[in-house]
């Protein structure tokens, strides 16, 4: 058995600021959105709401989330106000070793619309303070075949292997040889699970079927065959564990 341990260096993480937006402008050309200072998770719904019966609570129901968030920066492109967009933005992860960041999580928004909720002009003086502006940003979910519609991903760089972070980093921000853009939800969702090096595939009848490069799949014989890849997992000496990755 193995006792719980509370507040283990390193383990403590956190956020750290906001960097890398960027707008995709239904119909345009992306664009950096330079000068973002904060994006605040405004996020509505969520809610547990319980059925009762006789008296006996039978089922708790719990209702979808949907996006909202309010902004604030000192500059923004012209395309933020001006119709339907997608935006991405980073976060950098820390922890409690020393501060600075040692990874971070790109936050996809998809179909946001843009409104003013404030300016702030401030009187010259001795210590002039720079204008800042405030929007509030509301999405509406995009509809995914077989999972709940969302308008909200986040790609965690700790969580995601270096090369199929760089490929898809490649998407988002564009080559020397293609244009940057905001892949959908669906597409995103089918890139990490077609990226896979090692596909493990269950066949439905109590078999299983494993696809990939010849220098992990190898057959010993006309029999047996060895996987040398890090998600097979031996539990004992009968018992593995292996998925797709």
């Amino acid at each position: 058995m193995t006792k719980l341990v509370w507040d283990q260096s390193g383990l403590r993480g956190f956020e750290i600021g906001v960097t890398k937006a960027v707008l995709y402008p239904v119909g345009s050309s992306p664009l950096v959105w330079n000068g973002l200072l904060s994006v605040k998770d405004n996020s509505v719904g969520g809610k547990s709401t319980s059925y009762f019966i006789d008296g006996q609570r039978f089922m708790t129901d719990i209702s979808p989330e949907a996006f909202t968030a309010g902004v604030e920066a000192y500059i923004y492109p012209d395309a933020l106000t001006q119709g339907p967009f997608g935006m991405t933005y980073v976060t950098q992860l820390g922890n409690d070793l020393d501060g600075t960041a040692h990874g971070y999580q790109i936050h996809l928004l998809y179909n946001v619309l843009a409104s003013y909720s404030e300016k702030n002009y401030q009187s010259s003086g001795s210590k002039s303070e720079t204008t800042t502006f405030g929007w509030d940003l509301a999405t509406t979910p995009v509809k995914i075949d077989g999972m709940f519609p969302t308008a909200h991903l986040i790609i965690d760089s700790t969580k995601t292997r270096p090369g199929l972070l760089a490929d898809f980093e490649a998407i988002l921000y564009g080559t020397a040889g293609t244009a940057p853009r905001l892949p959908t939800p669906a597409e995103t969702i089918f890139f990490f699970d077609d990226w896979c090096i090692v596909r493990i595939t269950d066949n439905g009848d109590g078999t299983w079927t494993a696809t990939g490069p010849d220098s992990i799949i190898t057959m010993l014989d006309a029999n047996n065959f060895q996987i040398a890849y890090e998600t097979a997992i031996f539990v004992d000496a009968d018992n593995y564990t292996i998925s797709s990755y």
